[in-house]
């Protein structure tokens, strides 16, 4: 494990930087994006996919706290490194499963 899972219970020196950094990677395609989705969306279903995109993002960006915050209370809770590592885990396999997603998605 990498990045900040493997530095969970690490030095705030390592693990605040990388927390910086995520937060930018993950808001700096947003628009682009966005943009993709109504660029390649057929003319007179433009709407539809921009609101099923919304859709997506919404829904997951609901789902995903419940389930981190449900493992880390499995295992140990806040104060626990086992905790937010299970947590990242969570995180890394939603991620594998939304790359995967778009890797099979037809042209």
């Amino acid at each position: 494990m990498s990045g900040i899972g493997g530095n969970v219970g690490g030095s705030i020196w390592v693990v605040f930087p990388l927390l910086v950094l995520v937060q930018i990677t993950s808001f700096a395609d947003v628009g682009a994006l966005a943009g993709g989705a109504v660029a390649a969306a057929d003319p007179a279903q433009r709407g539809a996919a921009l609101a099923l995109y919304a859709l997506a993002g919404f829904t997951t960006g609901f789902l995903g706290p419940v389930a981190v915050g449900t493992v880390l209370d499995w295992f140990g809770g806040a104060a626990s490194v086992s905790g937010w590592r299970a947590g990242y885990l969570v995180i890394a396999i939603g991620s594998a499963i939304a790359a995967w997603a778009v890797w099979r998605a037809p042209e």
